[in-house]
């Protein structure tokens, strides 16, 4: 038999920024000034040779920082990453330096129930890189041969002195693991992540993706859903707005807009409850006259196209731009959508965030490279001519509502972004107000 003894720290789970975050807020409460940096310089070993680095030699201050980290870990366990092609290991120990509570608590909130046993801190008599974890777990797991799984120096010594103490009773293999996590950039500040070929987003909206999958839309496969976030598949294709082709993608993108219209849907929002919404993204920028004009006017036209709106009530993608939806294989697979039980879901949503795209706007925010605008006012205009003129002046003003609820994001962002949107959003108006739509003004 052979057994996998998994370190669990940055190797079976990235949970740095998770150690990071409560461990610097229970050293701030406690009067104390702590970076990133410190943090990872002790990885592998005890919060006591930090304790030591910074002179805290206060027992009741060590005591109440420990506390604090006891009784808050679990509020950060979403931003730990589970690095899932070592999950899938079979036959896995875990050995780590870390709490065995804290381990057993963050395999119980990632569903995981494969994990033959825990050997933490509180199981060894020596830490690493003293190899006694090791050497208990070959004690309590007898087997024919081991890989041990490695990143932190701490780590890979306890695991060399453990190879060597057991000499050739038993076969012992070491792989150093260096997990490489890439932050992706989120619209709307969303924290997205991306290790290996899985992506972990932190979002209260990814029961729209179940939907979708449930319902046979293409979608990124799903390893883990919760109420405050997602692991799934990344997709290794391009975006359909690098991509994009009037004559060979209108077709098929009107079709897939409308299999997700057709999902059976009931929601109790109204037109109401978007321009509250809207209402409420208007109070960041009251001390602003012509955004405040602009916000008005949004809820204005919503109003009085209230009821056609509320009677084009159906399922929705709630951001079907062109840059959630990625073009693999010449299919087109949805990304990250965004619409929830409380808001407002309607078709003409959708329309009028593909209408968000043709202004160019995955190029301005710099999520493509490539302007694209012929084939973009193409895309416009076939939108158009495919809406029924009553529908026209309500998409128009929900694509407007798009920029201007995008703007509160923008100013938390940048600047700079911040102003380029607020400008599309005074175009907008201008084209509204004179009654007509210049597709050929792209930003």
């Amino acid at each position: 038999m052979h057994i996998n003894l998994v370190d669990f720290d940055q190797v079976l789970f990235y949970t740095r920024e998770a150690l990071s975050r409560v461990y610097r807020e229970a050293f701030q409460i406690h009067g104390f000034s702590i970076s990133e940096q410190q943090l990872i310089e002790i990885e592998g070993q005890s919060i006591v040779q930090l304790f030591d680095n910074l002179n805290i030699h206060d027992e009741g201050l060590r005591t109440g920082i420990r506390r604090f980290k006891k009784e808050n870990y679990k509020t950060y366990f979403k931003y730990i990453i589970p690095n899932i092609d070592l999950l899938n290991l079979p036959n896995k120990v875990i050995v780590s330096n870390a709490s065995s509570e804290d381990i057993a608590d963050i395999l119980t909130y990632y569903n995981i129930t494969d994990v033959l046993g825990i050997v933490g801190r509180d199981k060894a008599q020596r830490l690493k890189p003293h190899p006694d974890p090791y050497l208990q777990a070959v004690n309590l797991f007898p087997a024919t041969s081991y890989t041990i799984y490695e990143d932190s120096d701490t780590g890979l010594a306890a695991a060399e002195a453990a190879t060597q103490f057991v000499g050739s009773k038993h076969k012992i293999n070491i792989v150093k693991v260096d997990l490489q996590i890439t932050e992706l950039k989120g619209g709307s500040g969303q924290l997205i992540r991306k290790l290996n070929n899985r992506i972990d987003k932190i979002t209260t909206t990814n029961s729209a993706l179940l939907t979708l999958r449930r319902n046979k839309i293409p979608v990124p496969e799903i390893y883990f859903s919760n109420d405050e976030k997602i692991i799934m598949e990344y997709v290794d294709g391009d975006l359909l707005y690098n991509q994009y082709s009037n004559e060979k993608h209108f077709k098929k993108l009107m079709e897939l807009q409308g299999h997700i219209r057709k999902i059976h849907y009931i929601n109790g929002c109204s037109t109401t409850t978007y321009i509250e919404r809207l209402e409420s993204h208007s109070k960041y920028f009251s001390a602003d006259p012509e955004l405040t004009y602009i916000f008005n006017y949004c809820c204005k036209s919503l109003l009085e196209h209230q009821e056609l709106f509320n009677n084009e009530r159906s399922f929705c993608h709630g951001d079907f731009t062109l840059s959630n939806i990625i073009v693999k294989d010449d299919k087109l697979i949805v990304i990250d959508p965004n619409i929830n039980d409380n808001a407002m879901s309607s078709w003409l949503l959708d329309i009028s965030k593909l209408l968000q795209s043709t202004r160019g706007y995955e190029y301005i925010f710099g999520i493509s490279k490539k302007e694209n605008r012929p084939e973009l006012i193409k895309l416009r205009k076939s939108i158009m001519n495919s809406l029924s003129p009553e529908l026209i002046p309500l998409v128009e003003t929900l694509e407007l509502s798009h920029w201007l609820r995008m703007l509160r994001y923008k100013k938390e962002i940048g600047h700079n972004d911040f102003i380029i949107a607020r400008d599309i959003t005074i175009q907008i108006l201008k084209e509204l107000e004179s009654e007509t739509w210049q597709t050929q003004l792209l930003y």
